[in-house]
């Protein structure tokens, strides 16, 4: 059963949640509605609305999305496949499992010259994920780090786009949508890319992932990334990025271009959200440049991946850029499905 506390102990609890839990508990508890857990920490929250409804949610996955959709979303094979069949933009992507068939993915990038990327197959948060392989020998090596969180493994096409987008659909519509930035540090020509790494690490806004505004840079990906660079001294007022990857959960910053979204890029995500039945969900889409104004023929666009249940923290508190109220409209979604449902 839900547990029964005092305003005290409710308090302690719900400041155990990761960001985007807390923030739709606490937003639930200001309409009125009373928000309970299984125990101190979880994501499973469950809303009361009002007495006889009431409503289950795991962070930000509602109850509308099916085991099957859930399940299919995190296996990223089986997502490009149903994108693919459904005509929507996708890398060129293999699933393997053993090496020889890894070396003979790779083997079809590297005869025409092609970078590529290499990731498990259903790990998220840009954990294993190696970009702009170019070798043999970083394919094997990349290999080696996908499967510390995955046994099977894929090698997909290196879209050398700049613009990391995440758009944000709620019951199947867009809702926002913002430029995923890697992590980065500012050089000032006096000291090292890791002792800048490290001063950035202790910033008040940085700390633990999906628990912060903004997760630590990992040293350890640093470290894989930028390999001996990592103890050059950074040239003055130069950006210098440290991880392969823009996934807030590995350091990265985030800027809202939520009113720069044009309709053909908000009609791909929304078909994407439908294709993968994921009413709720972000939509990660590469870019040649930033989206304002942009054509479909200009920018070139393809979905890398979808995630069935999305950070909403980083579109109500971007590193850049205005602020988009999209746990209230997530709580709207729920309470209208709710109604719905009675009725």
């Amino acid at each position: 059963m839900p547990l029964s506390t005092d305003a005290q102990d409710e308090t302690v609890r719900f400041s155990d949640l990761m960001k985007t839990a807390r923030l739709i508990a606490d937003a639930a508890k200001k309409r009125g509605w009373k928000v309970d857990q299984y125990y101190p920490g979880s994501s499973h929250l469950l809303l009361a609305i009002e007495p006889g409804k009431a409503i289950e949610i795991y962070s930000a996955t509602p109850p509308q999305t099916s085991y099957i959709a859930a399940h299919r979303a995190d296996d990223k094979y089986a997502t490009h496949q149903r994108f693919a069949s459904h005509g929507l933009p996708v890398p060129e992507t293999y699933f393997v499992t053993e090496g020889a068939e890894i070396d003979a993915a790779a083997e079809t990038f590297l005869a025409h010259k092609r970078a590529f990327v290499i990731k498990p197959f259903d790990a998220g948060h840009g954990n294993g994920v190696t970009v702009a392989v170019t070798t043999m020998n970083q394919a094997r090596d990349a290999a080696q780090f996908a499967r510390q969180f995955s046994d099977s493994i894929i090698v997909q096409e290196y879209i050398a786009h700049p613009i990391d987008v995440r758009v944000l659909c709620i019951g199947y519509t867009y809702q926002a949508a913002l430029i995923r930035h890697p992590a980065r540090i500012k050089g000032d020509g006096k000291h090292t890319i890791r002792e800048l790494v490290e001063r950035e690490n202790q910033q008040e806004n940085r700390g633990q992932a999906y628990r912060s505004t903004l997760g630590r840079i990992d040293i350890a990906l640093a470290e894989r990334y930028l390999g001996a660079e990592l103890a050059a001294i950074a040239p003055d007022g130069v950006d210098i990025q440290v991880v392969g990857t823009a996934n807030v959960g590995t350091g990265g910053e985030t800027e809202d271009v939520t009113d720069d979204i044009p309709d053909w890029l908000r009609l791909l995500a929304e078909s994407a959200a439908k294709v993968a039945e994921l009413p709720v969900c972000g939509v990660d889409i590469l870019l040649s440049d930033r989206p304002k104004g942009g054509t479909a023929a200009a920018l070139q666009p393809k979905i890398i991946e979808i995630n069935k249940c999305p950070a909403l923290f980083i579109h109500e508190q971007p590193t850049i850029g205005n602020p988009q109220d999209v746990v209230s409209r997530y709580l709207d979604y729920l309470e209208v499905s709710l109604q719905n449902a009675v009725a």
